[in-house]
């Protein structure tokens, strides 16, 4: 009898060693969080309470009680005249009791929880509410309210007369990971570091967000909001530093309801978070991140908008393996006809016109139900059609890439408001720093973008627009380039040492000559065809000072200070060798 109840003892003494070790590495990594995001040097001490609350570190804990339960048993086999069996045998009577058990388990789970409820900061009185949409791979000149004649966009064109149209939005890069950080940031590639596609087994530096570059999400979190996010990126998911200030986030990643990542498209996405809006504590306001990942190869519309605009019969389709296949050559561009370039188009623009059949009554919806509510609608890169020699994006910076639609609506922004002013991603975090109210001397003095409020309010600056790509091993194209809505140069760097031969995309390139400029005047030459750098120097010397002189200009080695992952994939290997995030003999996103 004597030997079944230290047996029970022992047990409850190993509950509560779980509980105990829970809740002390709960700590020790909400604190060492707490210093990596610099926090408490920002005022946002609270988000390390919140941070710890979200914790459930449950291996660590089993390993905790597994101790507990060893040293317990083997003190029962010691003397009672060795001390430190003694020791053990009484501090497990103690832990093995009900009460102090269930103790050590509200510890765990329930303290942080609760003291982060009690003690979260309020929101000023009638702050807004932000709901943030990034439709991926959404080209500027696919948009009816800015010009293009096929009506793929009928809803959204209706809803942004409502609000603010920022017709020259350039984005920081031409492809996923580093333009979402700059949104998120207000810094430019070479600052917040997340600059690199992960290639599995191998260290390549840049692939993550790093913690102590803060985003509006965290910004908002800290001050009162209510915080989710949805994504079915890959590479906007937390493992990667997406979910900084994330009270709850959604990853669609791997999920299928049928082909493909159906799981993540917009009609099954909107209405989660349609639901999330409905249930959630009003008293709050709430910040919601929506990535759309629809318009992205390959471009597989579902019924009925398949067949909507492509009557070519054609079946020829984008991936990462048939563009990377275009890269290296295995493919020929020659080989592209106009009818399959054209279905190319054609299909692209059926998933435009799906997602806006989904997206604009949704947000309708949040405009009539949550009105004080600022929206911002905006892509995070375009797409490529052969416009120089290419499919796909992440390869350069021309327009087709880095200009995309930006709009904002909501309380404190300006309807019918249009504009052909410079306006750039890494303005987008000031924006709503000023508009929510969560000013913050030192992050606006850290980032290098600039409220849109002014340009609203009637001033015009001439904002110059810094790009960049390029990263450890993938993409290899490092490019750099600057803009003022009329001139722009584009700076061709060497690029570093890569795992495989890097593709060449000019007849420059091919001459071995680098690094080297090519200058446009948008105005005169829109589609970026021909190059005056000889014929201008003055003004490339102009506008290379200007880059120099705004600390923009970074040596594509800076990547090599970054940290390093080792780009692990698991289980979602095929759908990112779809998307061209995965093989390294493919192209990137």
């Amino acid at each position: 009898m004597a030997k079944r109840i230290h047996i029970v003892r022992n047990i409850m003494a190993a509950i509560a060693g779980f509980g105990f070790t829970t809740f002390a590495v709960g700590a020790f990594y909400a604190w060492s969080a707490a210093g990596q995001h610099g926090w408490s040097d920002l005022g946002y001490s609270w988000l390390a309470l919140d941070y710890w609350s979200q914790l459930h570190e449950w291996k660590e804990g089993l390993a905790g009680a597994g101790l507990t339960f060893t040293l317990a048993c083997i003190a029962d086999l010691l003397t009672k005249k060795i001390s430190a069996g003694r020791w053990i045998q009484t501090i497990t009577s103690l832990a093995g009791r009900p009460t102090v058990c269930l103790v050590f388990l509200f510890v765990a789970y329930g303290l942080a929880p609760m003291a982060a409820k009690l003690t979260q900061p309020d929101a000023p009185a009638n702050s807004p509410n932000v709901l943030f949409v990034l439709i991926d791979t959404w080209r500027a000149d696919h948009a009816g309210f800015l010009g293009y004649q096929r009506p793929v966009s009928p809803g959204l064109d209706r809803l942004v007369a409502e609000g603010a149209v920022f017709e020259t939005g350039v984005a920081q890069s031409g492809w996923t990971k580093p333009t979402v950080a700059t949104l998120f940031t207000g810094l430019i590639p070479s600052l917040h570091g997340a600059v690199s596609q992960p290639i599995p087994g191998m260290k390549v530096h840049g692939t993550e967000l790093p913690p102590d570059r803060t985003t509006f999400i965290e910004i908002l979190r800290a001050n009162g909001w209510d915080t989710a996010m949805w994504s079915n990126n890959p590479n906007i998911l937390p493992h990667h530093g997406f979910a900084q200030g994330a009270g709850y986030f959604r990853s669609f990643v791997g999920e299928s309801v049928g082909e493909r990542f159906d799981a993540g498209r917009a009609e099954w996405m909107l209405p989660e978070v349609a639901a999330w809006l409905a249930e959630r504590d009003s008293a709050r306001p709430f910040c919601a991140y929506v990535h759309l990942m629809d318009p992205h190869y390959p471009y597989v519309a579902p019924k009925p908008f398949a067949g909507t605009f492509d009557q070519s019969g054609l079946d020829f389709q984008l991936n990462g393996t048939v563009i990377g296949e275009f890269l290296d050559g295995k493919r020929k561009i020659e080989s592209v006809t106009p009818a399959m370039l054209q279905r190319i188009v054609d299909i692209y623009d059926e998933e435009l016109l799906y997602i806006d059949y989904y997206l604009a009554p949704f947000l309708e919806s949040v405009r009539q139900n949550f009105p004080n509510t600022i929206i911002v609608l905006v892509g995070d890169h375009g797409e490529e059609f052969l416009e120089h020699g290419q499919f796909g994006h992440g390869h350069s910076l021309y327009e087709e890439l880095v200009h995309v639609p930006l709009v904002l609506l909501g309380p404190g922004i300006p309807a019918g408001f249009r504009t052909n002013q410079v306006a750039r991603q890494m303005d987008v975090l000031p924006t709503l720093m000023e508009l929510t109210g969560t000013t913050h001397d030192a992050l606006l003095e850290a980032i290098q973008g600039e409220s849109l409020l002014s340009m609203m309010a009637g001033a015009t600056p001439n904002r110059l627009a810094p790009m960049e790509s390029g990263g450890d091993q993938r993409p290899p194209w490092h490019w750099r380039g600057i803009s003022d809505g009329d001139w722009k140069l584009l700076m061709r760097e060497n690029d570093l040492p890569s795992v495989k031969p890097i593709p060449v995309l000019s007849e420059r390139e091919q001459s071995g000559e680098g690094p080297w400029h090519m200058l446009f005047q948008l105005s005169k030459d829109p589609l970026e065809i021909q190059d005056i750098s000889l014929d201008n120097l003055t003004e490339v010397k102009r506008l290379h000072q200007l880059f120099e002189r705004r600390n923009w200009l970074f040596e594509p080695a800076m990547i090599l200070q970054l940290g390093t992952s080792d780009g692990s994939v698991g289980a979602n290997l095929h759908l990112l060798n779809q998307l061209g995030y995965a093989d390294i003999d493919q192209s990137q996103d």
